[in-house]
C-alpha cells in the first residue's frame, strides 16, 4: 500500500512540474515577442560555448565577458 501512495504522490509532483515548465515556456515566448516589438535585444545562452549573450534585432550577437577591474 505504501508503494501506491508514493506513486500517486510522484505522479502529482510530475504534473505540477509539467505545469510550471509549460507556464515558464509560455512566459519566455511572450517576453521574446515583447522584446521584438520594442526592438530590444533578447538574452540567450549558447550551450556549445557555455556563454550568455544578447541577440539584437539585426541578428548581431554580443557575448558576455567579465571585465577585469
Amino acid at each position: 500500500m505504501t508503494g501506491n501512495k508514493r506513486n500517486l504522490s510522484d505522479a502529482g509532483e510530475e504534473r505540477i512540474e509539467r505545469r510550471i515548465l509549460r507556464n515558464f515556456n509560455a512566459e519566455m515566448r511572450a517576453q521574446k515577442i515583447r522584446c521584438q516589438k520594442l526592438n530590444a535585444p533578447i538574452a540567450k545562452y549558447d550551450v556549445k560555448l557555455k556563454k550568455a549573450y544578447l541577440e539584437y534585432p539585426d541578428g548581431r550577437k554580443v557575448y558576455y565577458t567579465k571585465e577585469k577591474a
